[in-house]
């Protein structure tokens, strides 16, 4: 079965939720203040109403949707989860947790009585689930890395005026972390038959260190 995604522009959308987003864009005055979405830049308007437009595409296709209910009045938390696993089939997941950032803010501005929190959370525990999946597809940073950080720590503990009794704290974890990564790694089978020459590697990286900085 295919899956497909509608938007429907804010001129299709029912009466009574055009006039609560054109409430939600009403600039204010020195007498009245504007809605909700008056200070947003016109992209972001345009954004939030489109990815609400999924929204109640959605709710259409799946035979949801009462063009007589306020838009708070459509929102149910089953709705939701089932509005979350039907674009998780067409977007990744960070892509899923900003169409229900932007319905999230959409609502808030269009129902602004509507206590919202459970929909918050719903978006932050998303939204982190989405951060640890990145992390996980995110590859190591490299020896070289490593090394270039320990060296840029070094120098901020160096350069850096507001330190002072971070200082050298900052400095020895740079100076570790350079010298773990730029000594060679030794086999622990083989510790014995080498521990000279690890002493000489590590020496040589402090020596490599030393210059590097000057």
């Amino acid at each position: 079965m295919s899956v497909r995604r509608i938007s429907l522009k804010p001129a299709a959308w029912p009466l009574r939720d055009q006039a609560a987003w054109a409430a939600a864009c009403q600039p204010g005055d020195f007498l009245e203040p504007g809605g909700g979405a008056a200070g947003w830049r016109e992209v972001s308007r345009k954004n939030i109403a489109k990815s609400y437009g999924v929204w109640i595409g959605f709710l259409a296709e799946r035979g949801e949707f009462d063009p007589a209910a306020t838009p708070a009045e459509r929102v149910t938390r089953e709705r939701v989860v089932a509005y979350v696993e039907h674009l998780m089939t067409i977007n990744k997941l960070s892509s899923v947790a900003a169409r229900i950032r932007d319905l999230s803010e959409a609502l808030r501005v269009m129902a602004p009585k509507v206590d919202w929190t459970w929909l918050r959370r719903f978006l932050s525990n998303l939204r982190r689930i989405a951060n640890d999946r990145s992390k996980l597809r995110r590859p190591p940073p490299s020896s070289r890395d490593l090394y270039d950080l320990g060296l840029r720590l070094m120098q901020r503990a160096e350069s850096d005026p507001h330190l002072k009794r971070r200082r050298a704290a900052l400095y020895g974890d740079g100076l570790m972390i350079a010298m773990l990564t730029a000594a060679p790694f030794v086999d622990p089978t083989s510790a014995r038959s080498s521990s000279a020459g690890t002493s000489s590697g590590a020496a040589i990286s402090i020596i490599s260190i030393s210059r590097r900085l000057g």
